[in-house]
């Protein structure tokens, strides 16, 4: 696991080997993703840093790797894991080609050599790979099939810049200013946290390759002539995405190939040279892929595996304080004794950490630094949590993550009137009382309605549809494309920017796009077949886990809502903010609409995930605006004003902001 960095420019105007200090810097924002080993490669025309956690062959992985074709190189960064290397590795040989080391890193780069751009096509894994060819003058970036592993980049003039989070990019201060523009700020007021694929990414002309996609920069033919740019490019090209098929097995075909499939991709996922553990919720998804681990033949075990069939696995969960109080209203039962009975199965070592109201107030902001965007630190500090201790024991953490989106586990596709919805699901009313907050400078230059209509819209314009499903069949085929191909996106991110704070490589097995295939094309009645969520997969685990865990219904995620106090805290500090007449959210909202919730904070009637969820994230903007020091621009047909915010400095007052 792996940070990376990149600065290509083919003008004449800047030679880069003089930009050593600036790559440099850019490679060391993400250390966090690999304090083990760092390294630069640099030419006049290209620069590559990476940053390195060991997980396969510590010795022959080193990055960035070089192969040479006589005088030109061809120039490897990497983050991630192939998990099909062996083969690749095994088929390149028998073409002819040979190896140095036992590394993925020399796999994908000897898949490069041999097969050109169409090598994404043969992996299997979590990776953005960015490659400088000199020999075809060119730079090829690309992101696995789900989006499991980040890779951004921006265009300046003849400079294209890379990296592995938006903090590579924003540290080139010579080229990128950490601007907002109209598009930003509906993102940042609509989405809140959450953030689409296709759209943006918040910042003004900061890009994402999309997940199953790559992109390719040339250098231009037309290089000498000063006005034009050095390169060129054709934009993303799709390598992989979902297809409609008719789902033909019967369930217990289904049951059966689901099973061979979730142990495949988790066996293949296990390959490492360090110690592996495992998240253990207590839910049905983690307590499939505990029981799997703690079963898997000697023969079925990828090499190298630090599991064997004496080992004992190392588990993890977290908790929040009156755990049992908030899960009573809820279920039968609170959570805590379905991890002991899993645990108790398969005889793990486990461990658990809690979350209380401080640790999620004294750590409110880290979350927010982690993604370079406003966060849900309710949802990420006890992840974050448990993550550090996880660091503790292992480098590698096994996840569920993916399985409700898969299965399509979610209460969402269990009502009507959710997908009746035109709009994004979990959207639902959150934000859509914005208009009560916002200034009308705001609201006049931004529709905030009509804007959630176009991100719905073309979220779905895409979206491949199969003949002769009923209209409720389209309608779930409709949410269960959201999820996987958007919401997935942010609980990604999520889980790549938290663990990789913590300097913890997380995998995700439910992720595997074969499994991902296969899931999207079982219909929803087949999915939740016995009348419960994921029925199909408790279904392909009557073998593996015991009968009271398998019906087990799922669990709602104890948000902090339900301690009053961390309302009631974080309503204190964002008054706090308020009273201050230089705190830049008072350039976009109404003062008086929030400071109602605010002086009701006692009251259980404003108590509510909705309040909750806007404070904080007014909070978290407020404090995103000054920390990244954002210039936010919007546009109108008579005129065009440009806000930055003045960072106080040691002596100074800060200035107020002027309203857009």
């Amino acid at each position: 696991m792996c940070g990376i960095s990149g600065w290509v420019d083919w003008s004449n105007k800047n030679d880069l080997l003089k930009e050593v200090t600036m790559i440099q810097r850019m490679n060391q924002s993400v250390y966090h993703r690999g304090p083990e080993e760092g390294g630069i490669w640099k030419s006049s025309d290209a620069l590559f840093g990476h940053r390195r956690l060991c997980v396969i062959d510590a010795a022959g992985g080193k990055q960035p790797m070089i192969y040479k074709k006589g005088d030109k190189s061809i120039v490897l960064c990497f983050n991630g894991e192939l998990y099909n290397f062996q083969d690749l590795r095994n088929e390149l040989i028998s073409l002819g080609n040979q190896f140095k080391s036992h590394s993925d890193t020399e796999v994908i780069l000897m898949s490069y050599i041999q097969w050109g751009e169409q090598c994404v096509k043969k992996f299997n894994g979590m990776f953005a790979v960015a490659i400088f060819d000199e020999e075809n003058q060119k730079l090829f970036l690309a992101r696995d099939h789900l989006g499991v592993k980040p890779l951004f980049y921006c265009t300046r003039g003849d400079s294209i810049l890379f990296g592995s989070e938006m903090k590579v990019l924003l540290s080139n201060n010579k080229l990128v200013k950490p601007e907002v523009d109209k598009e930003g700020v509906a993102q940042l007021f609509y989405l809140g946290a959450f953030r689409t694929p296709d759209i943006g990414c918040v910042f003004k002309d900061i890009h994402e390759v999309s997940a199953g996609n790559s992109i390719t920069f040339n250098k231009s033919l037309n290089n000498d002539n000063d006005n034009n740019i050095s390169f060129t490019t054709t934009g993303q090209k799709e390598y992989w995405n979902l297809k409609c098929l008719p789902h033909t097995d019967d369930v217990h075909q289904t049951s059966k190939k689901l099973r061979g499939l979730i142990q495949g991709a988790l066996s293949r996922q296990l390959v490492s040279d360090v110690p592996i553990t495992f998240l253990l919720s207590g839910g049905l998804s983690s307590s499939v892929l505990v029981s799997l681990a703690s079963s898997l033949s000697e023969s079925s075990l990828p090499e190298p595996c630090p599991i064997n069939g004496s080992s004992v696995l190392k588990t993890f969960s977290c908790e929040f304080e009156n755990d049992d109080n908030d899960y009573k209203e809820e279920i039968e039962g609170p959570k805590k004794p379905w991890v002991e009975k899993v645990v108790n199965n398969v005889q793990s070592n486990h461990i658990s950490t809690q979350c209380n109201v401080d640790n999620l107030l004294n750590t409110i902001s880290l979350p927010m630094k982690a993604r370079d965007l406003p966060s849900f630190s309710k949802w990420e500090t006890p992840l974050r949590l448990m993550l550090n201790k996880v660091k503790e024991h292992g480098v590698v953490l096994i996840s569920d993550e993916g399985s409700d989106e898969i299965f399509s586990g979610y209460e969402w596709f269990r009502k009507q009137s959710v997908l009746n919805m035109d709009r994004l699901p979990w959207i639902g009313n959150i934000y859509n009382n914005i208009n009560n907050f916002l200034k009308d400078q705001i609201l006049e230059q931004v529709d905030f309605m009509k804007y959630g209509e176009q991100v719905y819209q073309n979220a779905i314009k895409n979206m491949p549809l199969l003949q002769g499903e009923d209209e409720t069949q389209a309608k779930q085929r409709v949410a269960s494309w959201l999820f996987i191909k958007y919401f997935l996106v942010y609980m990604l991110e999520r889980e790549d920017r938290t663990s990789m704070s913590q300097s913890l490589e997380v995998r995700v097995p439910y992720c595997d796009y074969n499994l991902v295939e296969y899931c999207w094309n079982i219909p929803y009645h087949m999915k939740s077949i016995d009348n419960i969520e994921k029925g199909i997969l408790r279904r392909s685990m009557y073998s593996q886990l015991p009968i009271d865990i398998l019906t087990h219904t799922k669990d709602n995620f104890p948000l902090s809502v339900k301690d009053k106090n961390f309302f009631i805290s974080i309503c204190s500090l964002l008054e706090i903010e308020l009273n201050n007449p230089s705190s830049p959210i008072l350039n976009f909202i109404k003062k008086e609409s929030i400071m109602e919730i605010i002086k009701n904070k006692y009251d259980e009637k404003y108590q509510t995930y909705q309040n909750q969820s806007v404070i904080e994230h007014l909070l978290q903007v407020n404090t995103w605006i000054i920390e990244y020091n954002k210039s936010t621009t919007t546009t109108s047909s008579s005129s065009s004003t440009t806000t930055k915010p003045e960072i106080k400095k040691q002596g100074e007052t800060k200035k107020p902001i002027q309203p857009l």
